[in-house]
């Protein structure tokens, strides 16, 4: 790397070195971070879902059946809002192989509860809770997969931030090293020689 270049190319290509290994941690860290809070944000979103669940519960022993069909137009919103996601906010799931079946299941069980609930007769109130209480359960096993992702992605946060401080250590040392064999140490020898 050194050779016969000048000091200070040899200066800039490691200054220009540890620039992009501090770069690349930077961003790495706020790409763990953005994931970090769009999975926050969808398990808030999924806890929305448990919330409407009741509502629509009680709107259902209620309120009449138009009632009933614009929550249902809420929840679809909701449900949709988790399928897709929002980079601005930032929110989406973390799809993977545990949880894009739980979600499947909570669609799938929330078509079959729509189509019961905004058509006469409606459940009895019993059956209602019952089918809301099954529903929250599929819903909280949803949540679970996506709370064991993220606290992976916490883990592998903090191991990287242990890393970066390694690294910080290792530059430094590295350049004083570097510094004391180009600068010092021939500046030195130069100075002996001329006295």
């Amino acid at each position: 790397m050194f050779g016969t270049a000048s000091l200070s190319t040899k200066l800039i290509r490691i200054g220009a070195s540890l620039l992009v290994v501090a770069l690349a941690s930077i961003s790495l860290t706020l790409w763990v971070t953005w994931k970090l809070e769009g999975g926050a944000a969808a398990v808030n979103e999924a806890g929305r879902l448990r919330m409407n669940m009741l509502r629509m519960v009680l709107v259902l022993q209620t309120e009449p059946v138009q009632a009933v069909q614009q929550h249902a137009k809420e929840f679809d919103a909701s449900l949709e809002l988790l399928r897709t996601g929002d980079p601005s906010r930032p929110l989406f799931v973390p799809w993977s192989d545990e949880t894009r079946p739980r979600f499947d299941a909570i669609r799938l069980n929330w078509a079959q509860l729509q189509q019961q609930w905004t058509q006469e007769p409606r459940p009895s109130r019993d059956q209602a809770l019952a089918q809301a209480d099954h529903f929250v359960s599929e819903v909280d096993r949803f949540v679970e997969t996506i709370e064991v992702q993220i606290a992976g992605w916490t883990a592998a946060l903090h191991l990287f931030q242990l890393c970066m401080m390694a690294l910080a250590i290792a530059a430094a040392v590295t350049f004083m090293a570097v510094s004391y064999l180009l600068v010092i140490n021939p500046v030195a020898r130069d100075r002996k020689s001329v006295v």
